[in-house]
Protein backbone atom coordinates (compact mmCIF):
# COMPACT_ATOMS: atom_id res chain seq x y z
CA UNK A 1 0.00 0.00 0.00
CA UNK A 2 1.70 3.40 -1.18
CA UNK A 3 1.18 6.27 1.30
CA UNK A 4 -2.05 8.55 0.32
CA UNK A 5 -1.32 11.59 -1.62
CA UNK A 6 -0.56 14.82 0.21
CA UNK A 7 -0.53 18.12 -1.15
CA UNK A 8 2.67 19.41 -0.67
CA UNK A 9 1.85 21.98 1.31
CA UNK A 10 0.64 20.31 4.08
CA UNK A 11 3.79 17.45 3.88
CA UNK A 12 5.64 19.88 6.62
CA UNK A 13 3.35 22.63 7.92
CA UNK A 14 4.37 25.61 9.66
CA UNK A 15 4.52 26.59 13.01
CA UNK A 16 1.19 29.24 12.33
CA UNK A 17 -0.41 26.00 12.27
CA UNK A 18 0.00 25.03 15.81
CA UNK A 19 1.83 27.75 17.58
CA UNK A 20 2.34 25.48 20.65
CA UNK A 21 4.26 22.96 18.91
CA UNK A 22 7.67 22.88 18.41
CA UNK A 23 8.99 22.60 14.42
CA UNK A 24 11.02 19.53 13.90
CA UNK A 25 13.60 18.89 11.08
CA UNK A 26 15.20 15.78 9.84
CA UNK A 27 17.83 14.24 11.11
CA UNK A 28 21.05 14.97 8.56
CA UNK A 29 23.38 12.81 11.12
CA UNK A 30 23.51 9.63 12.69
CA UNK A 31 24.43 10.92 16.06
CA UNK A 32 22.21 14.07 17.10
CA UNK A 33 21.93 15.62 20.44
CA UNK A 34 22.14 15.29 23.57
CA UNK A 35 19.25 17.17 23.73
CA UNK A 36 16.78 17.58 26.79
CA UNK A 37 13.48 14.87 26.31
CA UNK A 38 10.44 14.77 28.02
CA UNK A 39 10.49 11.02 29.06
CA UNK A 40 14.68 10.39 28.24
CA UNK A 41 16.60 13.05 30.41
CA UNK A 42 19.40 14.01 28.58
CA UNK A 43 19.52 11.73 25.46
CA UNK A 44 21.92 11.45 22.40
CA UNK A 45 19.96 10.23 19.58
CA UNK A 46 20.89 7.55 17.35
CA UNK A 47 19.73 7.44 13.25
CA UNK A 48 20.11 5.03 11.39
CA UNK A 49 17.79 6.01 8.48
CA UNK A 50 19.11 8.15 5.11
CA UNK A 51 19.12 11.83 6.33
CA UNK A 52 17.12 12.51 3.14
CA UNK A 53 13.77 11.86 3.86
CA UNK A 54 11.31 9.52 6.16
CA UNK A 55 11.30 6.26 6.60
CA UNK A 56 8.62 4.22 8.46
CA UNK A 57 6.28 1.53 8.38
CA UNK A 58 3.55 3.72 9.50
CA UNK A 59 2.23 6.93 8.22
CA UNK A 60 1.12 8.62 11.63
CA UNK A 61 -1.23 11.27 11.30
CA UNK A 62 0.89 12.88 14.50
CA UNK A 63 4.29 12.56 13.28
CA UNK A 64 6.54 15.67 14.15
CA UNK A 65 8.22 14.31 10.31
CA UNK A 66 5.42 14.66 8.03
CA UNK A 67 3.83 12.24 5.59
CA UNK A 68 5.84 9.48 4.80
CA UNK A 69 6.24 8.89 0.57
CA UNK A 70 7.35 5.41 0.77
CA UNK A 71 6.36 2.10 2.04
CA UNK A 72 7.92 -1.07 2.10
CA UNK A 73 8.29 -2.10 -1.39
CA UNK A 74 10.59 1.03 -1.87
CA UNK A 75 12.42 -0.82 0.77
CA UNK A 76 12.88 -3.97 -0.50
CA UNK A 77 13.38 -2.97 -4.07
CA UNK A 78 17.28 -2.22 -2.51
CA UNK A 79 16.86 1.71 -3.39
CA UNK A 80 17.31 2.81 -0.17
CA UNK A 81 21.20 3.64 0.71
CA UNK A 82 21.08 3.17 4.84
CA UNK A 83 24.70 5.05 6.46
CA UNK A 84 27.13 2.75 6.83
CA UNK A 85 27.20 1.08 10.57
CA UNK A 86 31.03 2.45 10.23
CA UNK A 87 30.19 5.52 10.34
CA UNK A 88 27.67 5.22 13.13
CA UNK A 89 31.01 3.76 14.90
CA UNK A 90 33.16 7.06 13.85
CA UNK A 91 30.40 9.41 14.73
CA UNK A 92 29.78 8.18 18.28
CA UNK A 93 33.09 7.67 19.46
CA UNK A 94 33.41 11.27 18.38
CA UNK A 95 30.41 12.82 19.80
CA UNK A 96 31.40 10.58 23.20
CA UNK A 97 34.92 11.88 23.13
CA UNK A 98 34.04 15.60 22.81
CA UNK A 99 31.36 15.43 25.89
CA UNK A 100 33.69 13.55 28.58
CA UNK A 101 34.50 15.63 31.05
CA UNK A 102 32.01 18.47 29.88
CA UNK A 103 29.58 17.37 32.62
CA UNK A 104 27.63 16.63 29.45
CA UNK A 105 27.41 12.79 29.22
CA UNK A 106 23.90 11.63 28.15
CA UNK A 107 21.86 10.03 30.34
CA UNK A 108 20.54 7.81 27.53
CA UNK A 109 21.32 6.51 24.21
CA UNK A 110 18.22 6.21 21.69
CA UNK A 111 17.77 4.60 18.74
CA UNK A 112 15.25 7.37 17.09
CA UNK A 113 15.94 9.37 14.45
CA UNK A 114 14.03 9.42 10.93
CA UNK A 115 11.42 7.03 11.21
CA UNK A 116 11.89 2.94 12.18
CA UNK A 117 15.40 2.72 13.60
CA UNK A 118 14.71 -1.04 13.04
CA UNK A 119 14.43 -1.12 9.35
CA UNK A 120 17.94 -0.26 8.71
CA UNK A 121 19.53 -4.17 7.53
CA UNK A 122 22.31 -4.09 10.32
CA UNK A 123 20.53 -3.25 13.24
CA UNK A 124 21.77 -6.00 15.12
CA UNK A 125 25.49 -4.23 14.06
CA UNK A 126 24.36 -1.03 15.33
CA UNK A 127 23.12 -1.73 18.58
CA UNK A 128 26.32 -3.83 19.45
CA UNK A 129 28.41 -1.13 18.33
CA UNK A 130 26.27 1.64 20.08
CA UNK A 131 26.87 -1.02 23.17
CA UNK A 132 30.66 -0.79 23.05
CA UNK A 133 31.12 2.99 23.30
CA UNK A 134 28.39 3.07 25.98
CA UNK A 135 30.77 1.35 28.03
CA UNK A 136 33.75 2.83 26.86
CA UNK A 137 32.69 6.61 27.32
CA UNK A 138 29.38 7.01 29.04
CA UNK A 139 28.71 3.99 31.19
CA UNK A 140 25.71 4.82 32.93
CA UNK A 141 23.80 5.78 30.01
CA UNK A 142 21.39 3.59 29.46
CA UNK A 143 20.50 2.63 25.70
CA UNK A 144 17.01 2.59 24.44
CA UNK A 145 14.86 1.88 21.29
CA UNK A 146 11.90 3.50 20.34
CA UNK A 147 10.16 1.34 18.14
CA UNK A 148 6.46 1.23 16.46
CA UNK A 149 5.93 -2.47 16.58
CA UNK A 150 5.82 -3.04 13.37
CA UNK A 151 8.88 -5.19 12.91
CA UNK A 152 9.02 -7.65 15.97
CA UNK A 153 7.75 -10.64 14.57
CA UNK A 154 11.32 -11.08 13.32
CA UNK A 155 13.56 -13.02 15.89
CA UNK A 156 16.69 -11.15 14.74
CA UNK A 157 15.17 -7.30 15.21
CA UNK A 158 14.12 -8.65 18.46
CA UNK A 159 17.09 -10.49 19.60
CA UNK A 160 18.98 -7.35 19.19
CA UNK A 161 15.80 -4.72 20.53
CA UNK A 162 16.67 -7.09 24.03
CA UNK A 163 20.40 -6.22 23.77
CA UNK A 164 18.88 -2.57 24.17
CA UNK A 165 18.72 -1.32 27.89
CA UNK A 166 14.86 0.27 27.51
CA UNK A 167 12.64 -1.10 24.80
CA UNK A 168 9.88 1.30 24.07
CA UNK A 169 6.73 0.01 21.55
CA UNK A 170 4.01 2.60 20.12
CA UNK A 171 0.53 1.81 20.74
CA UNK A 172 -1.93 4.51 20.23
CA UNK A 173 -5.22 2.79 19.41
CA UNK A 174 -7.19 -0.51 20.90
CA UNK A 175 -9.04 -1.32 17.60
CA UNK A 176 -8.61 -2.01 14.17
CA UNK A 177 -10.70 1.15 12.46
CA UNK A 178 -8.87 3.68 14.72
CA UNK A 179 -5.18 2.16 14.87
CA UNK A 180 -6.18 2.37 10.62
CA UNK A 181 -6.90 5.89 11.04
CA UNK A 182 -4.27 7.53 13.48
CA UNK A 183 -1.48 5.49 12.51
CA UNK A 184 -1.79 4.65 8.76
CA UNK A 185 0.14 1.37 8.42
CA UNK A 186 1.74 1.04 5.12
CA UNK A 187 2.98 -2.64 5.47
CA UNK A 188 0.01 -5.66 6.56
CA UNK A 189 0.06 -4.93 10.03
CA UNK A 190 -2.35 -5.54 12.70
CA UNK A 191 -2.58 -5.39 16.76
CA UNK A 192 -2.79 -8.72 16.77
CA UNK A 193 0.99 -8.86 15.37
CA UNK A 194 1.78 -5.59 17.97
CA UNK A 195 0.68 -7.73 21.00
CA UNK A 196 2.52 -11.05 19.75
CA UNK A 197 5.67 -9.29 19.02
CA UNK A 198 5.84 -7.06 22.46
CA UNK A 199 4.98 -10.10 24.41
CA UNK A 200 7.93 -11.55 22.78
CA UNK A 201 10.27 -9.16 24.24
CA UNK A 202 12.41 -9.45 27.49
CA UNK A 203 10.76 -6.56 28.71
CA UNK A 204 9.51 -2.85 27.61
CA UNK A 205 7.51 0.29 28.10
CA UNK A 206 4.25 1.09 25.85
CA UNK A 207 4.30 4.65 24.61
CA UNK A 208 0.88 6.42 23.25
CA UNK A 209 0.20 9.84 21.44
CA UNK A 210 -3.63 10.86 22.22
CA UNK A 211 -4.57 13.72 20.25
CA UNK A 212 -7.73 15.37 19.78
CA UNK A 213 -9.34 16.62 16.36
CA UNK A 214 -9.38 14.20 13.88
CA UNK A 215 -8.97 11.71 13.86
CA UNK A 216 -8.80 11.95 17.73
CA UNK A 217 -8.07 9.01 20.11
CA UNK A 218 -9.08 10.48 23.65
CA UNK A 219 -12.37 9.84 23.63
CA UNK A 220 -13.91 7.70 26.27
CA UNK A 221 -14.41 4.69 23.68
CA UNK A 222 -11.31 5.06 22.49
CA UNK A 223 -9.60 4.89 25.88
CA UNK A 224 -11.04 1.66 27.03
CA UNK A 225 -10.63 0.11 23.68
CA UNK A 226 -6.27 0.88 23.78
CA UNK A 227 -6.13 0.12 27.27
CA UNK A 228 -7.78 -3.78 27.25
CA UNK A 229 -4.53 -3.62 24.24
CA UNK A 230 -2.06 -2.30 26.22
CA UNK A 231 -3.13 -5.07 29.25
CA UNK A 232 -2.76 -7.88 26.44
CA UNK A 233 0.80 -6.43 25.08
CA UNK A 234 2.34 -6.69 28.76
CA UNK A 235 4.47 -3.61 29.46
CA UNK A 236 6.05 -3.17 32.79
CA UNK A 237 4.86 0.33 32.28
CA UNK A 238 3.01 3.26 30.24
CA UNK A 239 4.25 6.66 29.27
CA UNK A 240 1.32 9.02 27.39
CA UNK A 241 1.58 12.14 26.16
CA UNK A 242 0.50 14.18 23.33
CA UNK A 243 1.61 17.14 20.94
CA UNK A 244 4.47 18.77 21.85
CA UNK A 245 5.42 19.54 17.94
CA UNK A 246 4.48 20.12 14.58
CA UNK A 247 1.98 16.93 13.44
CA UNK A 248 1.80 16.19 10.18
CA UNK A 249 -2.18 16.22 10.27
CA UNK A 250 -3.28 20.08 10.86
CA UNK A 251 -6.83 18.51 12.38
CA UNK A 252 -5.03 17.99 15.76
CA UNK A 253 -5.47 19.20 18.77
CA UNK A 254 -3.37 18.80 21.91
CA UNK A 255 -5.22 16.94 24.35
CA UNK A 256 -5.32 18.92 27.98
CA UNK A 257 -3.61 18.12 30.80
CA UNK A 258 -6.58 17.35 32.92
CA UNK A 259 -7.76 14.86 30.31
CA UNK A 260 -4.52 12.84 30.26
CA UNK A 261 -4.15 11.92 33.70
CA UNK A 262 -7.57 11.29 33.56
CA UNK A 263 -6.55 8.70 31.07
CA UNK A 264 -3.59 7.21 33.13
CA UNK A 265 -5.49 7.26 35.89
CA UNK A 266 -8.00 4.33 34.33
CA UNK A 267 -5.38 2.76 32.65
CA UNK A 268 -3.47 2.19 36.24
CA UNK A 269 -6.82 1.15 37.72
CA UNK A 270 -7.61 -1.48 34.53
CA UNK A 271 -4.38 -2.69 34.21
CA UNK A 272 -2.36 -1.80 37.68
CA UNK A 273 0.38 -0.57 35.45
CA UNK A 274 2.60 2.49 36.66
CA UNK A 275 1.21 5.16 33.98
CA UNK A 276 3.48 8.06 33.52
CA UNK A 277 1.94 11.67 32.30
CA UNK A 278 4.34 13.99 29.81
CA UNK A 279 2.00 16.63 29.41
CA UNK A 280 4.42 19.94 29.58
CA UNK A 281 7.51 20.74 27.54
CA UNK A 282 10.51 21.67 29.25
CA UNK A 283 12.62 24.81 28.17
CA UNK A 284 14.53 23.74 25.10
CA UNK A 285 13.42 20.82 24.69
CA UNK A 286 14.11 19.14 21.05
CA UNK A 287 13.50 15.79 20.94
Amino acid sequence: MKAAAVPESALFPGRSAHPACQPWDLCSTMVYGPVRTRRLGRSLGINLLPSSDKWCTLNCVYCQLGWSRHDRADLDRGGVRFPPIDDLRTELAARLRGLTGKDALPESITFSGNGEPTLHPEFPRAVEVVRMLRDAYAPKASIGILTNGTTLLSPETRAACDRCDERYVKCDAGEPRKMKAVNLPLVPFTIAHLIEGSRLLRDHVVQAMFVSGRPGNADPSSVAAWIRVVERMGPKRVQIYTLARVPAARTLEAVPADRLHEIARRCEEATGLPTEVYDTLPAAVRQ
